[in-house]
Parts: structure tokens; sequence; C-alpha cells
């Protein structure tokens, strides 16, 4: 750009055109360095903001991202939750929930390694991602140590119990390569349940499908847990749960 705008300067400098009058090689050669050095500092402000705004990408991605699974983190989880919760109450749009366990994974990592514990969750964050993946709104989040959570707006509880159901299906088949000669297979337990109108509060919604986990695993686990009643029982707080497992 700098040759273009000199070799510009230059031509008007020998055409000599009359409305410009007579153009001086000092005045061209003035021209010429003031643009270089403008351009100059055009670039490197341009280059800090680009350094400045992938450096605070950098920040923002691993603030609200899983470095391991690349699934959102429990504290994007809990700004989303607190967001669907509020838009529920005043739009009335259904809200499903799943909360996901992997069974007995502390028997994987005692067994075959950390490592080998890592490579099962980058595969179970790989799956949940395309789980959900041509579900609009949909998002996954990983909230604890082997512990997931699928948020599901505009999806009504049977659809989240058939989703869960093939979840826990390709979960089930699929193989994890933990090491250059070893594959293993794991299995999960979810819990089900979508938000009621009679939900005053958020934690309400949250314990009740945390409790069809625990439904499901104190069946043995490999279980999907649905809730499927829509008022809750006055003793307990939870509607009545149907675990079920699909082999």
């Amino acid at each position: 750009m700098n040759i273009i705008v000199g070799v510009f300067w230059l031509l008007l400098h020998y055409i000599r055109l009359d409305y410009l009058g007579d153009i001086p090689l000092s005045q061209v050669v003035y021209y010429w360095i003031a643009f270089g050095v403008m351009n100059f500092f055009l670039y490197y402000g341009l280059t800090q903001l680009n350094t400045e705004n992938d450096y605070l990408n950098t920040l923002t991605h691993q603030a609200t991202i899983d470095p391991l699974t690349q699934l959102k983190n429990y504290a994007v989880f809990k700004t989303d939750f607190t967001k669907k919760f509020g838009e529920f109450h005043s739009s009335k749009k259904p809200l499903a929930m799943i909360a996901l366990d992997i069974d007995y994974f502390k028997r994987v990592n005692d067994q075959y390694g950390h490592l080998a514990g890592n490579k099962i969750l980058i595969g179970v964050g790989k799956l949940l991602i395309g789980a959900v993946h041509d579900l609009p709104d949909a998002h996954c989040y990983r909230v604890g140590g082997e512990e997931f959570n699928v948020l599901l707006p505009n999806i009504s509880l049977e659809q989240a119990s058939q989703f869960s159901h093939d979840l826990q299906a390709k979960i089930r088949q699929a193989t994890f390569q933990i090491s250059e000669n070893q594959n293993i297979k794991i299995t999960v337990s979810m819990g089900v349940s979508t938000l009621h109108a009679s939900d005053k509060t958020q934690n309400l919604f949250y314990e009740r499908t945390d409790q069809m986990l625990y439904h499901s695993k104190g069946e043995g686990r490999d279980h999907v847990t649905v809730d499927t009643e829509l008022t809750k029982s006055s003793t307990t707080g939870f509607g009545n749960p149907v675990s079920s497992t699909q082999n």
C-alpha cells in the first residue's frame, strides 16, 4: 500500500495537473512518509486490539468451558438455569432437565488410572455434544467429576424421556479406548424431570431431577428414572418416579 501511495504522489509531481499546481518532490516525500507512519501506527493499533480480543476470548473460554470435555461448566449452568427458570414463568414454555452420572466411575479410575478416566469423560462429552446437536437451545454441562446436566428448553417430559433412553443406549453401546490395546464399555444412570408451574424456586426443580438420578442409582444403576407425576407429593416434595432400563 505504501508503494502504491508513493507512486501516486510521484505521478502527481511529474504530470503537473493544472488545478493542483506544481507539487515539489520534497512535498511528495513528506506525504509518502506521513502516510507510512500513519499506516504503521494504524496497523500496530489494530494488531494490539486483535491481540487483546483474542486474550479476552481465551479468558472467557477458560472461565466458561470445561477444558477436559469441552462442555459448559457449572458456573455457566447456574447462569443458564436461572435464565431458563425465569423464562418458563413468563412464557410457560416447557423446560426439561436431565441429571446424568457415569456408573462406577471411581472403579475405572482405581483399576485403569485417572488418565483412562479422563478419556472416558472426554468420550462422554463428545457423545453429549452430538446428542443435542439437532435440538434448538439444548445445552450440556459438566457439573461435577463424573456428573453432567442437560437442559432441554421447549421439550416435553415424554420427549426428554425418549431422548434420555436413546442417549443411554448410545453410551452403553459406545467403546472407549483407554490405552493403545484396551477398550472398555460403561453405563450411566439418569434422572429426568420437567419444570412445574408450582416450582416457586429453581432449587425445587433441580432437587427433583437429582432425586430421580439417585433413584436410578439406588435401583442398581444403568437406569433412567422419569418424574411422571405433574403434582408434587405433600410428604416428600417429589413426584412419583418411574424407573426403567432399556436393554
